[in-house]
């Protein structure tokens, strides 16, 4: 009885919330239209998105996790506080807790989430002390919607139908971002797999990343969809090698390690994998080989200046975490700093991330955040092993999630990926299954 006067309450709370929003919405539209039609039908259509969003906030998430791989190719405004991630980071989370609100759906928070959200808590206080508090401030909003991201996926993520949307979402979205880049290598415009706003490390950790995910549809399709997802493979890996990302290499030849060493059943698929591989090499070096002997000059050429460089910012970020040890220099300030303690003269090229994740986050952070990450990231994985081998979740896809986790952390050794979505769509997936399996082993 208390759950149908629960869901009719709900229903009612629905139809009128509905009623109302399209009252109001009739009436400011009807006020505006004479002296601004455009804006009044771009403003219904963001109502009627966020109002789709608020009932199905799945719509939301998809949106968010699109945006992982698609803004490496999209434009962006550098003086914006407010990116397209960012906005579609708040618009998930806050059509989210409406939607819980509304459905009074039961929302849980343990360990992985304190962990997580004591990382964002760390973040704010290091952006009021920050010497550049406006690139905190941008850095830790960044963050905060990769955190939206993570929270939303821990409750929502144990659904089969929205995994499957998931890795169809973040599959195509790095194949069209890597087809963008290739594109442009291939023209002789760059090269490397680059575009204008995407760099190649970043392109390389994203596509190396989604992998295991297409891979994991691979075992799901058959047909012509098959032979489609075989093609998806081939792009991806062939631009994650043209990226030159030797931190994307790292991953997924610590992936392929893992998998050789202790989990023996996917071999085929790697078998598989390298056999896309090589036919994606083959047909890049018959039809342009020049173009690629050209690029691999290139990165051999400036090799060894990209070693110094980066043993530099090592050293540096382990300076500026010796001597800040507690809240950092601050969220994306490591640039700035740097810079300003190397004395680099203006207009030289300066880095402008430690490349790597653990020494940027103690290093912008403070050795506490940097620790934090760590906890999650080995949390994250010791559960996913655990899911797998207790075969929980759909068929394969905690085994999914463990390769894709193993190559974000291996990456992050030369990257510094920690503001980008992988590492928060994978934990929120962690949590979501790991949700599920607990009440049932209880």
């Amino acid at each position: 009885m208390n759950v149908l006067t629960a869901r009719l309450s709900g229903d009612a709370l629905r139809v009128t919330s509905t009623v109302v929003g399209v009252a109001v919405l009739a009436a400011v539209a009807a006020a505006v239209a004479p002296s601004h039609p455009w804006s009044v039908l771009i403003a219904i259509a963001a109502m009627a998105f966020v109002g789709a969003c608020v009932f199905q906030p799945e719509i939301a998430v998809l949106v968010l996790v699109a945006m992982g791989p698609l803004e490496l190719a999209l434009p962006a405004n550098p003086d914006s506080t407010l990116s397209l991630t960012k906005l579609a980071g708040l618009i998930c989370f806050s059509t989210f807790l409406l939607n819980a609100i509304v459905v009074r759906r039961h929302l849980t928070f343990e360990r992985v989430h304190a962990l997580v959200f004591g990382l964002l808590g760390i973040a704010l206080l290091s952006t009021a002390a920050a010497a550049d508090p406006e690139v905190a401030k941008s850095t830790t909003l960044r963050y905060a919607s990769f955190v939206g991201l993570f929270y939303v996926l821990s409750q929502l993520g144990n659904s089969e139908r929205l995994l499957v949307r998931i890795a169809w979402v973040l599959s195509l979205g790095s194949a069209t971002t890597g087809a963008l880049g290739l594109a442009r290598f291939f023209s002789g415009q760059e090269l490397q797999v680059r575009l204008p706003h995407g760099d190649p490390n970043d392109i390389g950790f994203m596509l190396a990343t989604t992998l295991p995910f297409t891979l994991w549809l691979l075992g799901r399709t058959r047909g012509a969809r098959r032979l489609f997802v075989v093609s998806l493979v081939g792009l991806l890996s062939l631009s994650i090698l043209l990226t030159l990302s030797r931190g994307a290499l790292v991953g997924l030849g610590a992936a392929a390690v893992w998998m050789l060493l202790v989990d023996r059943r996917h071999v085929r698929v790697l078998l598989a994998t390298a056999a896309a591989v090589a036919i994606a090499v083959g047909l890049a070096l018959h039809f342009e080989g020049g173009q690629i002997e050209s690029g691999l000059r290139a990165k051999e050429t400036v090799a060894t200046e990209n070693v110094q460089s980066r043993l530099a910012a090592w050293h540096a970020a382990a300076d500026f975490a010796a001597r800040h040890p507690l809240l950092g220099i601050g969220p994306g300030n490591f640039a700035a700093q740097y810079q300003q303690e190397a004395n680099v003269p203006a207009g030289q090229f300066v880095v402008k991330v430690v490349h790597n994740a653990y020494l940027d986050l103690a290093a912008e952070l403070g050795v506490a955040a940097m620790i934090v990450f760590i906890a999650y990231v080995l949390l994250s994985l010791t559960r996913l092993i655990r899911l797998d081998r207790e075969k929980r979740g759909p068929p394969g896809v905690a085994s999914a999630l463990t390769f894709s986790l193993i190559i974000a952390m291996c990456s992050a050794v030369t990257l510094s990926e920690q503001y980008f979505a992988p590492f928060w769509i994978i934990g929120g997936l962690a949590a979501a299954l790991w949700r599920e399996r607990t009440p049932a082993a209880a």
